[in-house]
C-alpha cells in the first residue's frame, strides 16, 4: 500500500486547488496517529524522511497554507493557523511566507505591513490581524 507519511499527505494536498479540500485533508493528517506521532509533532522525526519532509506536520500544514494563499482565502489561512496552535505546532518562515502571499493576493498591503511589525513582537499589529482575519501570529510563532 501507500505509506501515510508527511510526503504522501503533502503531495495529496498539493493536488488540490480548493483550499477547503486541502483543509479537510489536513484535518485527516492531524487525526492520523500512524503518520504523525508525538515526536514528529514537535519537530523531530524518528523516521526515514529527510529535508523539509522530516519536519512532519508543519510540512503538511504549509502545503495547505500554500493552497489557501494562492487563492487568497484568509478564512482557510486562519483555520490552518488555529489548528496548528491547538496542536502546539509552531509556524516557521515558510508559513509566514504563505500568509504574506495570501494577504498580497487579496491586496491588503496594510495587513502585510502589520504582519511584519507583528513579527517584531508588537501586539498592536497582531491585534490588526486578529480583528481583520482572526489570525493570531504572536500565539503561532516560537517563543
Amino acid at each position: 500500500g501507500v505509506s501515510r507519511d508527511s510526503i504522501t499527505y503533502y503531495n495529496a494536498i498539493m493536488a488540490f486547488s480548493d483550499p477547503n479540500n486541502a483543509l479537510a485533508l489536513l484535518h485527516m493528517a492531524f487525526e492520523d496517529s500512524d503518520a504523525f506521532n508525538v515526536v514528529s509533532l514537535i519537530g523531530a522525526s524518528p523516521s526515514r524522511l529527510r529535508g523539509r519532509a522530516a519536519s512532519g506536520i508543519i510540512f503538511v500544514a504549509n502545503a495547505a497554507l500554500s493552497i489557501a494563499a494562492s487563492s487568497g482565502d484568509m478564512s482557510a489561512v486562519s483555520e490552518i493557523l488555529a489548528l496548528l496552535h491547538e496542536s502546539d505546532v509552531d509556524i516557521n518562515t515558510e508559513s509566514i511566507k504563505y500568509v504574506i502571499q495570501a494577504l498580497g493576493n487579496i491586496g491588503d498591503c496594510e495587513a502585510i505591513l502589520a504582519l511584519l511589525i507583528c513579527l517584531r513582537g508588537q501586539s498592536f499589529a497582531n491585534d490588526i490581524l486578529k480583528e481583520r482575519y482572526s489570525v493570531d501570529i504572536l500565539e503561532s510563532i516560537p517563543t
